[in-house]
């Protein structure tokens, strides 16, 4: 069970996962524009840039949440440990050791289904329910998968330690 790490899972939740909000940020993107330039082309009254500066108000007021809600998150995996990490400012980290994950699970609803996305739910045998989720993940039967394969890749390791302390104790 060497030091050195084989592999590393990074993700954060996905834009899909934020839809509605993201397709209202790029409507009203859409209008700024639109806006912006008439009143170039034409020139703005006192209204036109009132309505520019309400419009971009709303856009940042919109793409600001969505900023935060993306990259306050940052899930990681490797060879030894599964990591939820949440905050920008503040930090609240969970984790658990892969030679201790016993369940994952993967919840999609109908529109997460629609977008290949979905909810990554990992649990041990000592917690009494799921400690890690990975919300909103891309693709979240390949992470299952990956965590499955190092689990796996876990347990050959130590069947392996095992074996050689039984030759070398003959």
């Amino acid at each position: 069970m060497g030091n050195a790490l084989a592999y590393h899972y990074y993700s954060r939740p996905a834009l899909r996962n934020q839809w509605i909000a993201v397709g209202i940020a790029l409507v009203l993107m859409a209008v700024f524009v639109v806006v912006s330039f008439r009143g170039l082309v034409i020139g703005m009254t006192e209204f036109g840039i009132a309505a520019v500066i309400g419009v971009g108000v709303l856009l940042l007021s919109l793409c600001i949440p969505i900023a935060i809600r993306k990259y306050s998150w940052l899930y990681s995996i490797d060879d030894e440990n599964i990591e939820s990490r949440y905050g920008i400012i503040s930090l609240n980290v969970k984790s658990i050791r892969i030679k201790d994950l016993r369940n994952i699970n993967v919840r999609q609803s109908f529109f997460q289904r629609i977008f290949t996305l979905g909810d990554v739910e990992f649990s041990t045998a000592a917690g009494g329910g799921v400690e890690v989720v990975f919300a909103g993940v891309l693709d979240p039967m390949s992470v299952k998968y990956v965590a499955q394969s190092l689990q796996d890749s876990y347990d050959r390791r130590r069947a392996n330690a095992y074996r050689s302390l039984e030759e070398n104790s003959r």
